[in-house]
């Protein structure tokens, strides 16, 4: 046992190994092609079917779901965006991600708001922090307006990430 008085400088030119991390289990999904058709008036579960990257294959791109890891549990941090073309005027569309599902626990909520006077597109983007056990899972929702058309697909216009803290 090393004991480091306070005001020192540790530098490791060595192999790490008790300290640190790598923010696992992480992973980023997107909708890759198409428009995800919402409906008006409803609340859809929004598809992100292409991984980037899903580091402890806890992703699964067939429900949109990630799944926490038997001995992984913890906090971690999500974030997503989406884009919801043809809202009406003066109307708002919300993304929204649970733990559990809708039945859970609300974890994030997000508000798109077309402040025009004709219809438009609206994006929303955010970030939250969930505590969560193995088996607990995160997905992600938008709840549409009564007029409103479909969500963009890309990278860029529709994702949803989340990783770990160390």
């Amino acid at each position: 046992t090393i004991t480091v008085p306070a005001g020192a400088t540790i530098t490791n030119n060595g192999t790490q190994t008790g300290f640190g991390g790598t923010n696992t289990p992480r992973f980023l999904a997107y909708k890759a092609s198409g428009y995800q058709g919402y409906g008006s008036s409803t609340t859809v579960k929004l598809v992100f079917s292409t991984e980037e990257h899903d580091s402890d294959s806890a992703y699964d791109t067939s429900s949109s779901r990630f799944t926490v890891p038997s001995g992984k549990g913890g906090v971690y941090v999500f974030g997503s965006r989406i884009t919801v073309q043809d809202v009406g005027a003066d109307q708002a569309a919300y993304l929204k991600g649970y733990k559990n599902g809708t039945g859970g626990t609300l974890l994030g909520y997000f508000v798109g708001h077309n402040m025009k006077s004709s219809t438009g597109n609206v994006s929303m983007q955010g970030t939250f922090v969930a505590t969560l056990a193995a088996a607990d899972y995160v997905e992600m929702y938008v709840t549409t307006p009564s007029t409103v058309g479909a969500g963009g697909a890309g990278l860029a216009y529709q994702f949803f990430y989340g990783y770990k803290l160390v």
